[in-house]
């Protein structure tokens, strides 16, 4: 397991993920991200950093499909879609 001072963070906004309303801090909580990668770096001792920007974000609690399809769908877009529509009938 990685260090806590050494995992990566993200920052998101109530209307981002609107579910972050009625969560807790420090619970964990299971998300579905996709990004577009926006940069490649070697940093020391040849580690590789990678820079993302997020597309979409979503939490997998209110997931349509199951993970296991997810992983499984080579286009995501379709994915995207599906998941946008899902949010646009579930928000509140």
């Amino acid at each position: 397991m990685m260090p806590d001072s050494m995992k990566p963070t993200i920052h998101l906004t109530s209307k981002d993920l609107p579910e972050i309303k009625n969560w807790k801090v420090g619970e964990s909580y299971d998300l579905i991200i996709s990004v577009k990668q926006t940069g490649l770096n070697e940093g020391q001792n040849g580690m590789m950093m990678a820079s993302f920007e997020i597309q979409s974000v979503m939490s997998a609690e209110k997931d349509p499909m199951d993970l296991e399809e997810i992983n499984n769908i080579e286009d995501h877009s379709e994915f995207m879609v599906q998941a946008g529509e899902y949010r646009e009938k579930h928000q509140k």
